[in-house]
């Protein structure tokens, strides 16, 4: 090369024009390669949004001169990877991570909505000390579609779904990597998400896989109103959508065998929904608006889920100061869905921690509806020996369902009233009289037939345990005692969840004898869930029904409760800490 050229190259390097050309250098190297723009983010935002991720690198001579360290003109073949600034949501090491522990115990009772604020207050700021005490990982290598060393192979149970991970060389696992598969996060820069990977995974698993069980037995909801209008329309808001993805994590921690209560992940969902729900509190126009209040109805059914009673109490208790701002139940606008799954999680929560509900309402007495959706608990023109062929029973479980109908009819009429003793005395006969005429039923362990009725089974033993209560007069919890919960989930999952959708009112007659008992349980966590998709599939059918059936049971409670003399929300539950994964 000539002296003339070298001392032109030499001059150029020195003039404005070669500073000019280091600052159209400044994307990183994926997006120089792509010709894209980048906003010099790490990671910038093309990267962010492509899937697979890929790693977002800056050259030193990259960088502009007034975002440099040092300057520096010569090129500089070693990449320069920054860390990524902690965001509310992180990434931590689950198994590294202290669960928090929420205290309640200088917040009274509130009786307004400023008191409910306070209380998200203090959650959020309890939250974010142990979200943030935990280590960073890669976000790549751990979020939810990451399955290197890992095979996924579907269980053949009908009973319900189960994924069995066979693992090499790691501790952690993953959800399946075929539920969650995306394609591109680009939607969630529309939706006011961080579009990153593990975003759009969970909100992905949220939508297509969790949604289709809130108003189904077996994941195969049909027309209805939650999945057609308000999915779609609350995961276009910020809140709702991170609600999502906080229900998804906290399922993804149970499938890593770790508690969601210390799981970094879920941890940092729930302080970031959290902190957005008191932000729309604290706006006098949105607070009583039907977005807040379906937020606070899915962070309640996500505590009461994972068992945290008095979480769940405080938040029902905000719940009930909103509707209260907002009007009562009837302004929650047309449809009714939002209303109907707020009294059924009332129902719910009555079963479960046997107290009184708190949202009251007019209930009505059906008088029309499928047969299909026949129940115990409250009376219809055809008994069940009648409609047994419909329902594809045999005559010996329709006997023992008119049986447990002619008793819940017989003991309803004094909830309420004063009865004399001689009718008191006359109905704790009829209850001893119906408990030894179906204890001396066949058991189902002989006879061709009974041997694979299943069906005849779960009724029988739901019943007797109906039946111990009423003549003891001790609650629920206390009569199904654990030979009889284990009994009974052992039999009622012989049968296919595709059976139990033909007949959901037997299935859930049979699941409420059983779910007082077992909140203790690894089996709590799915017979609540089971529970209450099976009221809200009913619900389409008939609301009445559904809110007929959960109002007499909980009088029911009630009165075995009095007769007990078992104070109202005496037991506090404790929250599980062997996890079983279904």
């Amino acid at each position: 090369m000539s002296e003339s050229v070298q001392q032109s190259r030499q001059k150029y390097r020195g003039s404005k024009f070669w500073e000019g050309r280091l600052k159209l250098s400044t994307s990183c190297t994926e997006c120089h390669r792509r010709k894209q723009k980048c906003d010099q983010q790490q990671p910038c935002r093309q990267c962010a949004r492509r899937y697979p991720q890929p790693e977002c690198i800056y050259r030193d001579a990259a960088i502009p001169a007034n975002k440099r360290e040092r300057p520096s003109t010569a090129m500089v073949a070693t990449p320069i990877v920054r860390k990524p600034a902690l965001e509310s949501v992180g990434v931590e090491e689950v198994t590294e991570t202290k669960g928090a522990t929420i205290s309640f115990a200088t917040l009274h009772q509130f009786d307004t909505a400023e008191g409910y604020q306070q209380m998200l207050s203090s959650m959020v700021s309890q939250l974010q000390c142990n979200t943030l005490s935990g280590q960073l990982v890669d976000q790549d290598t751990t979020g939810p579609n990451s399955s290197a060393g890992c095979s996924w192979e579907g269980s053949s149970n009908d009973s319900e779904s189960q994924w069995q991970l066979q693992k090499s060389g790691r501790r952690k696992s993953s959800v399946s990597p075929h539920d969650i598969a995306i394609s591109s996060v680009d939607p969630l820069h529309f939706l006011g998400i961080t579009p990153t990977t593990q975003n759009a995974g969970l909100l992905h698993a949220f939508i297509n896989i969790i949604t289709k069980y809130v108003f189904s037995i077996d994941g195969k909801p049909g027309p209805n109103h939650y999945n057609d209008v308000w999915v779609p329309w609350g995961m276009k808001t910020p809140l709702l959508a991170y609600l999502g993805i906080f229900s998804t994590a906290c399922y993804q921690a149970e499938a890593q065998r770790s508690s969601p209560e210390k799981a970094a992940l879920a941890l940092g969902y729930k302080t970031k929904s959290l902190r957005l729900l008191n932000e729309m509190l604290s706006d006098p126009k949105l607070a009583t608006s039907n977005e807040a209040v379906g937020a606070v109805l899915n962070i309640i059914i996500t505590e009461w889920y994972w068992n945290n009673h008095e979480v769940v109490k405080h938040h029902m208790e905000g719940l009930v100061q909103i509707i209260k701002l907002k009007g009562g139940l009837d302004k929650l606008g047309p449809g009714h869905c939002l209303r109907e799954m707020i009294l059924t999680t009332d129902y719910c929560l009555c079963v479960t921690y046997d107290w009184e509900p708190l949202f009251e309402h007019l209930v009505k007495d059906p008088s029309e509806y499928p047969v299909h959706i026949s129940i115990p608990f409250i009376a219809a023109p055809s008994s069940f020996v009648e409609i047994a062929s419909q329902l594809e029973i045999s005559k010996e479980t329709a006997i023992i369902l008119d049986d447990m109908r002619f008793l819940f009819k017989a003991t309803v009429h004094q909830l309420d009233a004063d009865i004399s003793e001689l009718e008191k005395v006359k109905t704790a006969s009829t209850s001893t009289w119906i408990q030894q005429r179906i204890f001396d039923m066949p058991d189902g362990s002989q006879g061709p037939l009974l041997v694979q009725d299943f069906i005849y089974k779960s009724c029988r033993i739901a019943a007797l345990v109906y039946c111990n209560a009423f003549v003891s007069r001790i609650p629920l919890s206390k009569a199904c005692s654990l030979t009889d919960l284990n009994q009974l989930w052992t039999i009622m999952w012989q049968v296919k969840l595709s059976r139990w959708k033909q007949i959901p009112g037997i299935f859930l007659f049979i699941m409420l004898a059983a779910a007082p008992a077992a909140q203790h349980t690894p089996h709590g966590r799915f017979l609540k869930n089971m529970m209450k998709a099976t009221a809200l599939s009913m619900m389409l059918d008939s609301w009445d029904v559904v809110d007929k059936s959960m109002y007499t049971y909980v009088n029911l409670q009630k009165w075995l409760r009095r007769g007990g003399e078992v104070a109202l929300g005496s037991s506090t539950p404790k929250a599980l800490e062997f996890l079983h994964f279904y």
